[in-house]
């Protein structure tokens, strides 16, 4: 590659990157001026409560009594932005052009993911009750979504994972078992990973963010490459592209909103995320109607603007090399018996047999067990809720039973004990010729 190729690389990055800062700069002033509506606490299906956890006013709702379970929504909708381009391919590309004018366009598919995502302890709205027949149930609002306080953090798993230990610690609880939707679930495997003794049992619920081969490798491998370019360059992204939503959302909430929710949640004919919701009938239509009656309401409000900026910063820090090795190392020292639920059909990350995020998580925690709901998608504990909730209450009401050794564990004996039988063999064998020869 010639030197003047080389330059004109380089300045098309930097045009780039410049280009990427300017919503930054642009978000406040807008922003500011913009009639934002008061934002109403989201009515759940207990009362809310609240907590002070450092500087965060922590939502939740709790019932029941026995052990201690807590759940841990997650709602984060990746954008799937192959199948946005082959269906708009003209709106897509102008969006992404690296010309202003067709800078001002956010994708699509990106702005449908916000609006489609349910962030919120709603999530649980089915099993709640259901499961406080039988435990001591709470279920949370992350700090930066739903009810909660929205700090101005950089949204660290670690982050989420001390707010919850100091939830915890003020109610007095030393331990209890974890379920968590997608990022949800990386927060309990950080929590279990962080305080193992805390932990009694998990649930991991299509919890993606383990098992990206090309990404490990980039961490392994190419760890500073990762450290000071793409994660910057990621962070910078992912905030410039939350200024854009931001600044557009009231254009977007008139001409976008209601379609856009029930895209991303279900409708396989535009194909932009795959059914995230398999099915629009009885629990899982009356979930996203829901949804679109609260989102309506929500996109009005200044609070809406933060929890878009913690969404993209969560999906940032996931990323992070230290975060990602210490969960996929760390997931063969689990002890805590772990049920790991997925949706065949969750397009993303896919259920595989041998392979894929669900699989490697099985292979890897030892006292492990895999649970497939063939007729959900992202959200099982919606679309298949006595399902759903007939097998946790089995679960989390069993007693702990010693580690079960997986297949690979169990091969691996068997070879050592083959080879120590060889060996005494071949000893035994070796001893007979010494004394034949001696004789």
């Amino acid at each position: 590659m010639g030197r003047k190729a080389i330059w004109v690389l380089a300045l098309a990055a930097l045009a780039a990157t410049s280009l990427q800062g300017c919503y930054l700069l642009l978000e406040k002033p807008l922003t500011k001026k913009r009639h934002f509506k008061p934002f109403e606490s989201k009515e759940y299906m207990a009362p809310c409560k609240y907590l002070q956890v450092e500087d965060v006013n922590l939502a939740y709702v709790e019932a029941g009594q026995g052990p201690t379970v807590i759940l841990i929504h997650g709602g984060f909708i990746p954008m799937n932005k192959v199948s946005s381009l082959s269906r708009t391919t003209f709106y897509d590309l102008v969006a992404d052009s690296v010309g202003i004018i067709g800078y001002l366009i956010p994708e699509r598919a990106q702005t449908y993911a916000h609006l489609g995502a349910v962030a919120t302890i709603d999530t649980w709205q089915y099993n709640f009750d259901v499961l406080a027949k039988h435990f001591h149930v709470i279920a949370i609002d992350l700090p930066g979504f739903g009810n909660s306080g929205k700090p101005n953090i950089q949204y660290k798993v670690e982050d989420f994972t001390r707010y919850l230990t100091a939830f915890m610690d003020q109610k007095k609880i030393d331990r209890a078992s974890l379920a968590g939707l997608d990022i949800g679930g990386i927060i309990a495997l950080d929590f279990v990973l962080t305080h193992p003794e805390r932990v009694d049992k998990l649930v991991l619920i299509n919890s993606e963010g383990t098992h990206d081969p090309l990404y490990n490798l980039l961490l392994t491998r190419l760890p500073l490459l990762n450290q000071y370019v793409v994660v910057p360059v990621f962070r910078l992204w992912q905030d410039d592209k939350a200024a854009r939503i931001n600044i557009w959302m009231p254009l977007y909430k008139h001409l976008l909103a209601k379609q856009a929710i029930r895209n991303v949640l279900n409708e396989k004919s535009q194909g932009l995320h795959n059914n995230y919701i398999a099915s629009d009938k009885g629990t899982s239509k009356e979930f996203m109607d829901k949804v679109i009656n609260y989102k309506m309401k929500y996109v009005k409000s200044r609070e809406f603007t933060k929890e878009v900026h913690a969404w993209h910063r969560t999906l940032v820090n996931i990323k992070r090399r230290d975060e990602r090795i210490k969960i996929v190392q760390g997931t063969k020292t689990i002890q805590a018996p772990t049920l790991i639920v997925w949706g065949s059909e969750n397009p993303r990350p896919k259920i595989k047999k041998d392979s894929g995020e669900a699989a490697f998580l099985d292979n890897a925690i030892p006292n492990s067990s895999l649970s497939v709901f063939s007729r959900s998608g992202r959200f099982p504990m919606v679309e298949e809720p006595e399902a759903f909730n007939r097998e946790m209450i089995q679960f989390l009401g069993q007693p702990e039973s010693p580690p079960v050794p997986k297949k690979e564990a169990v091969q691996a004996q068997s070879k050592k004990e083959t080879k120590k039988e060889h060996k005494k063999e071949h000893k035994k064998e070796s001893k007979k010729e010494k004394k034949s020869e001696g004789k």
